[in-house]
């Protein structure tokens, strides 16, 4: 049984030469997806990044608007008492 690579020998010179651009092209895309993952990579580092940063603010934002909260109901109930 021949193998591929025979089968690809015995081939016209023009299927060869075919096949040979085609490997090229589809090694040219190959390395084009790669730096689009690349790419992708880096910027979901950045957005993992960005939320550990947003994650860690969480709490002391939660804890801002709490005493937020209590000045407002504090100051609402200063106005009442002043009419």
């Amino acid at each position: 049984m021949p193998t591929p690579n025979d089968r690809f020998l015995e081939g016209s010179p023009y299927r060869a030469s075919q096949l040979e651009e085609k490997v090229r092209e589809w090694e040219q895309k190959a390395r084009e997806m790669s730096v689009v993952i690349m790419r992708q990579t880096d910027e979901l580092a950045k957005l993992s990044k960005a939320v550990r940063v947003v994650g860690a603010k969480n709490p002391q934002l939660k804890e801002e608007n709490t005493r937020m909260d209590k000045v407002s109901h504090l100051k609402e109930a200063l106005e009442e008492k002043e009419q």
